[in-house]
């Protein structure tokens, strides 16, 4: 017996496309087999060695192959509503169906979306679905919130009141309409009321929609600190990869208009800080990484990100526009993201503008390594041929590339180390790369042209 699965995630790109849905089932199964199986063989020497990347068909039918190596088969795939192509995705998954291969099980796990219903219906009979109705969640929603009641700690100035506590229960079960986001969100929102008439007035006013929750979690962010809460969600909604606390809390400190345009005086002296700007709409949590080099341990890091998915859909929907108040300031839209946090990336850059910023520090510019990977990737994705003012961006490159050697050398360290994965604690001795060859290697072909 066997068993695989894949978690779609929104915050993570590399969890967004069915193909690294199919590699990850690939490497899982592959890990089971005791050996390395025949069909792996085959798809290996299908491409020359391992010289050329197999098509996704060529994926698909060696998953077919591999299946069948197990008398019992466990196959599931989470948050369907979650993928980038989503109808690659159902093809797969409508084909897999097809294999009918009585040993494999699968099961999947969506939203109730539209064209994902469509595809499977014509799949599955009715015993094969279930529905998560509202009622049937509702006892569960019971639950959740007698134990935030207990174990808040936002919320424990009510655990010695029983009647309160029965009262901010059948507030919540009774409104939530099977929503768990909606009730941790109206929980996280009553933790603030610090005495009975101004959580009874809290209850008397609950936001009937997950939209009109969001919309007044966003109008109640400080203005002082508008700004900051834009730049945090862009960077969540279209970040590259997930980010670290002190990545994001290090974006902050970057401000376009202001020379230098880094300063570690905007720095927050708790990176946490951040992520309360934007209160119930984000979330942290510790997660394991494989050690460094030098370190034997596993390295936990505190990572942020958008706390739902439905979260990440209000901020990029048009509903937004049509919210209350300031609501629309908050609308993220991709194109002028990706132009912000590429803008971001290359004045963080700039900043290292001496022979010695070599040495660097991972602690002490946490956001070195993301801006070095990815600013070309942000860069391209904001739109180059046009749509948006690059006017900014194109001068900081051409002060990257053109008139600052030391940054545009450093620069090409910092993409050393990381492509390398070695520690930015250490120093290495690198020949002094040229401006062309920085920027040819960057795939910055038009600024390369300008430098012949």
């Amino acid at each position: 017996m066997a068993a695989a699965y894949f978690y779609f995630d929104f915050s993570d790109t590399s969890k967004q496309r069915h193909e690294n849905m199919i590699r990850s089932l690939l490497t899982q199964l592959s890990m089971q087999c005791g050996g390395i199986p025949s069909s792996l063989r085959t798809l290996y020497d299908s491409c020359m060695g391992g010289a050329q990347q197999p098509t996704i068909t060529t994926l698909i039918e060696t998953l077919r192959h591999l299946v069948q190596e197990f008398q019992q088969m466990f196959v599931i795939l989470d948050a369907l509503d979650e993928c980038k192509d989503r109808q690659d995705l159902l093809n797969t998954v409508e084909e897999v169906h097809g294999w009918k291969i009585g040993s494999l099980h699968l099961l999947v796990t969506s939203r109730r979306e539209m064209d994902i219903e469509y595809s499977l219906d014509h799949l599955l009979n009715e015993q094969e679905i279930i529905f998560l109705q509202s009622a049937l969640v509702d006892e569960d929603i019971r639950v959740y919130v007698r134990e935030r009641l207990q174990t808040d700690r936002s919320l424990k100035r009510w655990r010695n009141h029983g009647q309160v506590q029965e009262e901010i229960e059948m507030a919540l079960v009774s409104k939530a309409g099977g929503m768990f986001r909606w009730a941790a969100c109206q929980l996280d929102e009553l933790g603030k009321c610090l005495n009975l008439p101004m959580l009874r007035k809290a209850l008397e006013s609950l936001p009937k929609t997950l939209d009109d929750t969001y919309a007044r979690i966003l109008n109640g962010i400080d203005e002082d600190y508008s700004q900051y809460a834009i730049i945090i969600l862009q960077w969540l909604v279209y970040s590259a990869r997930p980010l670290q606390i002190e990545e994001l809390a290090e974006a902050v400190t970057v401000d376009l208009q202001s020379r230098p345009r880094f300063s570690a005086d905007r720095r927050f002296p708790e990176p946490r800080d951040v992520a309360a700007i934007c209160s119930s709409l984000v979330t942290m949590l510790v997660e394991k990484f494989p050690a460094r080099r030098r370190l034997k341990k596993e390295e936990p890091r505190t990572m942020v990100r958008l706390a739902h998915f439905s979260v990440r859909e209000y901020l990029t929907s048009e509903r937004i526009l049509a919210g209350p108040g300031p609501t629309s300031r908050y609308s993220i839209r991709e194109i002028p993201a990706h132009l912000g946090i590429a803008e971001i990336c290359l004045a963080y850059l700039l900043q290292f503008d001496q022979p010695d910023s070599t040495f660097l520090s991972s602690k002490d510019f946490p956001l070195a390594q993301y801006a070095a990977c990815y600013w070309i990737y942000h860069t391209e994705l904001s739109g180059e041929k046009g749509g948006v003012d690059m006017t900014a961006l194109l001068e900081m490159e051409a002060e990257l590339f053109l008139r600052n050697r030391d940054a545009a050398h450093n620069y090409a360290c910092l993409q050393l180390w990381s492509a390398s994965n070695a520690l930015l604690e250490l120093s290495i001795e690198t020949e002094m790369f040229s401006s062309l060859q920085i920027a040819v290697r960057s795939g910055r072909t038009k600024t390369g042209k300008l430098l012949v």
